[in-house]
């Protein structure tokens, strides 16, 4: 067996909670493991330093009050825990961040300005993209003139292809 199995199964051992193959087995690991075996002589000083303690019985009296008592629902609590979550901080650092920019905007001086160069950027951005696109239009109405002749190459790539791996 491997250590990570005695493992699970020392403390049950020194319990004597153990069926008689398990026994052996544990027996036999910890003859060849000095490891398992310092371990187990540790469990076994622990266990009998806890079997001096007495066992406390719980009142039924106690146990009814404990069960007695009601549960608070837990409601949403949208206070400062709530914003120091580490999932949370990226969003509010980037929340931070545009206003921050919008309150550039709002509150520049030469508002103005501002505003008709982010409207030529836009403007530039949305020519840009037109343009592309019309380029694109062109590229597809050019290909469709040569379409047989690139058919004809893929089929002949196809056959020599094809007879090659046929004399292999």
């Amino acid at each position: 067996m491997k250590c990570e199995k005695i493992l699970e199964l020392l403390s049950p051992y020194v319990e004597n909670e153990l069926s008689a193959e398990e026994k052996a087995a544990v027996k036999h690991h910890l003859q060849t493991c000095p490891n398992c075996s310092s371990l187990l002589s540790n469990l076994e000083e622990i266990h009998e330093s806890l079997a001096d303690f007495p066992e406390l019985e719980v009142s039924q009296d106690l146990l009814e009050r404990l069960y007695a008592l009601p549960r608070k629902k837990r409601k949403f609590n949208l206070g400062l825990d709530f914003f120091l979550r580490p999932s949370l901080q990226p969003v509010l650092a980037v929340a931070c961040i545009f206003f921050i920019l919008i309150s550039f905007y709002f509150f520049h001086p030469n508002k103005k300005s501002i505003h008709q160069s982010l409207e030529r950027q836009v403007h530039l951005g949305y020519s840009k993209i037109v343009r592309l696109c019309a380029k694109t239009g062109y590229l597809k109405e050019d290909l469709s003139a040569f379409k047989e002749n690139i058919l004809d190459s893929l089929q002949q790539q196809k056959t020599k292809l094809l007879g090659g791996n046929e004399d292999k």
